[in-house]
């Protein structure tokens, strides 16, 4: 998962770390432990399909819980945007290039 790191090199553009809190609570997920029916289901999906999609609510036009509602819950989402993060013109970067820019960008995420 460095793509995004070796294009940004490649083409000399910016990334900017962004992080938001509080985006796991804008769905709630049926449970689907091991050895469940729905687990079952989602595996033969996977088999076939070849992704699982997870039973999902959200709020509906009601505001209410509806099942595979696309409309979050509403819950407050605080997003945070750092500051962007320069990448050099690299046409060919190396793994040594690409690990550098993501350890920049982890550390200014955590800032």
């Amino acid at each position: 998962r460095q793509g995004f790191f070796r294009i940004a090199l490649q083409h000399g553009a910016s990334l900017v770390p962004i992080y938001s809190f509080g985006e796991n609570d804008l769905y709630e997920q049926a449970s689907n432990e091991e050895g469940s029916i729905l687990r079952k289901w989602q595996n033969l999906f996977l088999k076939y399909a070849g992704f699982a999609t997870p039973l999902f609510s959200g709020a509906g036009s009601t505001g209410y819980s509806v099942p595979m509602s696309l409309i979050p819950v509403r819950v407050p989402v605080v997003t945070v945007i750092g500051d962007p993060i320069k990448c050099p013109l690299i046409p060919k970067p190396t793994q040594e290039d690409i690990d550098h820019v993501r350890v920049l960008y982890i550390e200014k995420l955590q800032e």
